[in-house]
Order: C-alpha cells, then structure tokens, then sequence
C-alpha cells in the first residue's frame, strides 16, 4: 500500500500527478495551514510573452494560521474571466486545446466559493484527461493528529500504508528512522522534468500541467512520467 497526498493547489504542476500514479490512495491536505503566496492559489502557464502567473484572489486577511479548506475566494474581483481569456489566448494554436476547452470554460463560468472546491474540481478534470484514477480521501475525512511529518506518519498508520512518497523537499523535515521503525519506507520524489514540444519560444519547465496537454493531449502522461521513479522500483526499496 502506498500512499501520497498535497494541499490543495491550483492547476498543478507535472510532478503531482506523477506522485498520485505511484499511489494507490492521494490524501488531500485540505485541514493545512494556508499558506499565501504559494501553490495553494496560483501557478504559471505559458504566453506569447512568456509565463505569466494565474492567481485566484482570496479572503485571507486574518485567515492566515487558518486552514485551506476555510480559504474563501474574492469573487469581487473578474479573475476567471482574466484567467480563463489568458489560457484561451495562450494556447489557441496549441494541437489539443481544443479537447479541453469546453469543459475548461464550463469550470470558468461557474461560480466557486471556496478555494478548495475550485482546486478540487480542476484537479477532477485534470486526473480525467490524464487518465489517472487514483482514490482521493480528503484530511477532514479522517482525525489525524502530528504536525509534517508526524502528521504523515499518523496518516500512513491510519491507512495500513506501507510506503510514503514525497516530493523532495520532504527530506528537510522527516524523521526517516521513525518511518522505519513503523514499518512505513519514506521514499522521497527527485521527479525530473520532461522537455516537449512547446509553444512560445524556448522550453519552459515547471509550469501548469494545462500546459503538457496542450501541447500532447493524449500522450501527456506517457512524457510525464518518463524517466522517473515507478512504483515497482518503490517495491524494490522495501
């Protein structure tokens, strides 16, 4: 049994979905503090000028020790209008946006309360076009108690979990020999970024996994995860 899990974040980079193939169930981390200016509500594409940041506007102010999973969105503002016009315009000459587009733009033209369901049904759409089925179990669903990596720990002993993927940078706060000692292998991501074919100039990496699909539409996860850990290599460390 191996298990991952990641906050809530907006239109996610490539290496999070190469995390959820590796495991047989993702926990969203939806009961972590927000934390502002981070991945939890913003993430790059790739325009005509370069990347650009997407950032959806919210109520933070004096929600910042809160939770993401209280995090309210600023709907005052005409951010998903400025978005969804940005990524339309971006990769209108992209190969397979246009396989996306409609189901994008059904997502845009709703109207999303919280941060977390906006990030959550992005991720739905995401996983589909990818065809990633992995189970997702939400933090709330369940009474786990630690703080990073004792929070994992509870976590994976809730779960039966055998095994736990970070990304890399997990190796600064997890106590490696406590994971041991529960039985549960600490296995840290390293994930290396695929080059493929890019519109605008020069390959960027590490933007929005929007991006890759494109730009690849159906052989989108075949390039994702290329040349990076697998899950009968996670075995082998047992």
């Amino acid at each position: 049994m191996i298990l991952t899990g990641h906050q809530p974040v907006y239109l996610p980079w490539l290496g999070l979905f190469h995390k959820m193939v590796l495991s047989d169930v993702f926990i969203s981390m939806n009961r972590v503090q927000y934390q502002a200016n981070d991945w939890n509500n913003r993430n790059q594409v790739k325009t005509v000028n370069g990347p650009v940041w997407l950032t959806v506007p919210v109520h933070a102010k004096g929600r910042l020790n809160g939770v993401i999973s209280d995090i309210r969105i600023d709907n005052e503002q005409p951010w998903a209008k400025r978005h969804l016009r940005t990524l339309e315009q971006s990769y209108a000459r992209s190969p397979y946006f246009d396989h996306y587009r409609d189901e994008l733009r059904a997502i845009y033209l709703q109207t999303w309360v919280t941060l977390e369901e906006l990030n959550d049904r992005i991720l739905e759409a995401l996983m589909g076009w990818l065809g990633i089925r992995t189970p997702i179990k939400r933090m709330s669903e369940g009474a786990y108690t630690g703080h990073k990596g004792d929070l994992v720990l509870d976590m994976c002993r809730q779960s039966g979990a055998e095994a736990f993927v970070f990304g890399e940078q997990g190796r600064g706060y997890v106590d490696c020999a406590a994971f041991v000692a529960a039985g549960v292998n600490p296995v840290f991501q390293a994930y290396q970024h695929p080059e493929y074919p890019q519109q605008h100039g020069p390959f960027v990496p590490n933007l929005s996994v929007i991006d890759l699909l494109a730009n690849c539409g159906e052989d989108s996860l075949s390039i994702l995860l290329d040349g990076n850990l697998t899950r009968d290599e996670i075995a082998g460390m047992a």
